[in-house]
């Protein structure tokens, strides 16, 4: 078990069961981070995608609490919010579910070639 912890980039998966990269992350037995990040992509959903993305953060945030975790919440370019998060962390890894749409994947490539 590590005392460096690991960050949990959460985007529209808020499942406890069968997620690939929460199991990814718990195994690792450091402490889990988990984030998410209102960033172009949430903003540019209509509005009442924006709705329920906003009640199933809230809900996953409370299930968080309930287990006595916090969700953290942050706003702007994932790739400069992750890098701040780590810096003021200490996390020694980024964990998140992969995406299949081009934007989604533009960002993901972007990130885990900086991050790497």
């Amino acid at each position: 078990m590590s005392d460096t912890p690991v960050l949990l980039w959460l985007r529209r998966d808020f499942r406890f069961h069968d997620h690939e990269a929460m199991a990814a992350a718990a195994k690792t037995g450091a402490p889990v981070i988990p984030v998410f990040i209102h960033d172009d992509q949430v903003e540019a959903l209509g509005a009442a995608a924006k709705w329920r993305l906003g009640l199933a953060v809230e809900a996953f945030a409370e299930s968080l609490a309930e287990k006595g975790a916090k969700l953290i919440l942050r706003k702007g370019d994932p790739l400069k919010v992750l890098q701040a998060l780590i810096e003021e962390t200490g996390a020694g890894a980024v964990y998140w579910s992969r995406r299949y749409d081009k934007p989604g994947r533009d960002t993901d490539t972007e990130v885990k070639s900086t991050l790497s």
